[in-house]
């Protein structure tokens, strides 16, 4: 084993052995966080979170991954941040990169309704709201019965969709009737009676 081998090996080691420092508000404890020597909010994404919070109930209510106070966690491990209500029911989680936006493959943030259902998915890449088109969707929001509230196509944090193919956004009615719809090539708004 090299030197540098053994150097890692005991920085990750002496990681492994730290004491988190507890945070306690009226008696209950309220935090529990991770820091490097610099007082950052830091813990290897493979062993945990950096960061927990909790709800005065004693539930969760932030588990976030940091690295050197970025928000970070690589995308095939999960989530970098969740965020529950007061009844343990996650509200959100997103996939960041150096607290930027980033996942391949699946929609980056999810919010979710107090019920459990979806409420919306967002496709991030490096920050922008992107998904290629032909993939599908980039932005979609749910009601709370799970039906499709609106439809949003971006590439390259633009609203983008080739006319031929459809509307850029749609939004819709409960009963799934079309509310309104936009076309929007390359961020530029189409009106529809130039179609």
């Amino acid at each position: 084993m090299s030197f540098i081998n053994t150097q890692i090996w005991k920085k990750e080691f002496a990681e492994l052995l730290k004491l988190p420092i507890i945070m306690v508000k009226e008696n209950l404890i309220s935090g529990i966080h991770y820091e490097n020597k610099s007082g950052q909010f830091h813990k290897n994404p493979y062993i945990g979170p950096a960061r927990i919070e909790y709800h005065t109930n004693g539930q969760k209510t932030h588990l976030i991954y940091y690295i050197n106070d970025s928000c970070y966690r690589p995308t095939d491990e999960g989530p970098a941040y969740f965020y529950y209500y007061e009844s343990g029911l996650i509200k959100y989680k997103e996939y960041l990169i150096n607290d930027i936006h980033h996942r391949l493959g699946g929609p980056a943030t999810i919010h979710y309704h107090k019920n459990g259902q979806i409420s919306s998915e967002y496709y991030w890449v490096n920050g922008l709201r992107h998904r290629p088109t032909d993939e599908g969707l980039a932005i979609i929001h749910y009601y709370k019965d799970g039906q499709i509230s609106s439809e949003t196509y971006r590439v390259n944090g633009q609203l983008h969709r080739p006319i031929e193919d459809g509307p850029a956004f749609i939004e819709y009615y409960k009963n799934s009737n079309i509310s309104h719809k936009h076309y929007w090539v390359n961020g530029e708004f189409i009106p529809e009676y130039y179609l």
